[in-house]
């Protein structure tokens, strides 16, 4: 009898683990302390994962919000902003963290500048009104500069709310994602998100 050959395989399996994160930004953005597991999960997630960040909000502290952000940003897993009907101030900034949203017909975003109360001395008042004009003049133009136009930049400095719905958000993180890109890729995938328009200091 014949001794049969083996030959090597030619078929070599990896398998790699991924994980899908859901978190809630639902209510009124507090403390800091309210999102310990939020800024946990950004910390732990890796590359190749992906966390779905649900935001229904009418916005709150810009120190917490900020904290989100800057998670948000040094995160490695690839997040997708699930936005529903109310995304006002500081979760609109939050929203345009996110590498790709997913709209609903009902979705809304509100932008507009911070606000804030200021207290004692008519010096410190209005030392304090100083600086944090300067103070919002940046965050709106480093949050909403490429997001919004430019007249609507200078509405919302000059206090004005400017309210999106979903067609209107589609339009402009569509644009926004083109003009940072521009490849084949980003323009397919701004494709895809059109698709659904046819069928502490405050913000």
């Amino acid at each position: 009898m014949n001794d049969i050959e083996m030959k090597p395989s030619q078929v070599i399996v990896r398998s790699i683990q991924h994980t899908e994160y859901n978190l809630y930004l639902h209510g009124e953005i507090g403390s800091p302390d309210d999102f310990m597991e939020h800024f946990a999960v950004f910390k732990t997630a890796g590359e190749g994962d992906l966390i779905r960040l649900y935001i229904n909000s009418p916005g709150g502290s810009l120190s917490t919000g900020q904290q989100l952000i800057t998670h948000m940003r040094e995160c490695q897993a690839y997040i997708v902003a699930v936005l529903g009907v109310e995304v006002a101030s500081m979760a609109s900034a939050i929203a345009l963290e996110a590498d790709e949203v997913e709209i609903d017909e009902l979705s809304t975003m509100l932008v507009h500048s911070l606000s804030y109360r200021v207290g004692g001395t008519e010096n410190s008042v209005y030392t304090q009104a100083l600086f944090n004009n300067k103070l919002n003049e940046r965050w709106v133009k480093s949050t909403y500069g490429d997001f919004l136009t430019e007249t609507e930049l200078g509405d919302i400095l000059k206090g004005v709310d400017i309210i999106l719905d979903a067609e209107q958000i589609a339009e402009r993180w569509n644009a926004r994602q083109q003009s940072r890109c521009g490849c084949e890729h980003c323009l397919d995938e701004s494709e895809e998100i059109s698709e659904y328009q046819e069928g502490d200091t405050k913000c």
